[in-house]
């Protein structure tokens, strides 16, 4: 009983690249069956990684070696003609820089495949399987950033405690004081997240031209909690 416990515990194991090639080496200084004692695996395992040696190899040059699947396992794609011909429509879109959603992919699946394949449901699975097949990925538009300066924090409370003083100084009462900001409205505001390749440096999205076009809204509230009529600037 005991075995039988141990052996399905077995079953449910996985190993990393750096692991597999550490009881390879082993295996072939000692054998195979010492080197699945020493390693506590299943010599039909050993047996399995040692004719993949070769394999285990690249995938760890190319820094992989936490990986816990080569490449061809898991789960085969069931339609490969026609997730061949979606990923070059993705592959086309993207050259254009236009932005590509998970419910686009999904809705051109099932378009690709309502006569080839009427009984294709385009799952949420699928599409999860899909994407990692092809090595894409939810990618967020890469920007120019601004950075905060060193000194934000700092000259935040010397402002705070300057107001504070001049309150106190001028007995300035809570309906004298004035809190605004302002904000940009956008008259285009595209979608920062596109369907991309995994690991692509640069992730561009098309726009109509106007992304940079926008109004200014001033807010103001009074220290009393009164709000002002917002006042809009073109």
């Amino acid at each position: 009983m005991a075995a039988a416990a141990e052996k399905a515990k077995e079953t449910h194991r996985s190993f990393d690249v750096s692991f597999k090639l550490r009881v390879v080496e082993m295996a072939e200084k000692s054998n195979k069956s010492k080197a699945a004692r020493i390693y506590n695996v299943d010599v039909r395992r050993v047996r399995e990684w040692c004719q993949q040696k070769s394999e285990l190899l690249e995938k760890n040059k190319c820094g992989q070696s936490t990986s816990k699947r080569l490449g061809g396992g898991g789960r085969k794609a069931l339609y490969p003609d026609m997730e061949e011909v979606l990923l070059d429509w993705i592959v086309d879109v993207r050259s254009k820089h236009l932005r590509v959603s998970r419910q686009m992919i999904v809705d051109r699946a099932k378009g690709l495949s309502r006569d080839s394949a009427p009984e294709f449901k385009a799952s949420r699975g699928w599409l999860g399987r899909f994407m990692k097949r092809k090595g894409l990925s939810l990618r967020r538009k890469t920007t120019v950033c601004q950075t905060v300066p060193a000194d934000c924090i700092p000259k935040l409370i010397s402002f705070i405690l300057h107001i504070r003083k001049l309150q106190q100084l001028h007995q300035f009462r809570p309906g004298d004081i004035f809190a605004m900001d302002e904000t940009a409205c956008w008259l285009e505001m595209p979608g920062d997240t596109t369907v991309a390749t995994t690991g692509a440096r640069s992730v561009p999205l098309k726009t109509a031209g106007h992304e940079k076009d926008h109004f200014t809204v001033i807010l103001t509230a009074r220290g009393r909690r009164e709000e002002i009529k917002a006042i809009h600037c073109v």
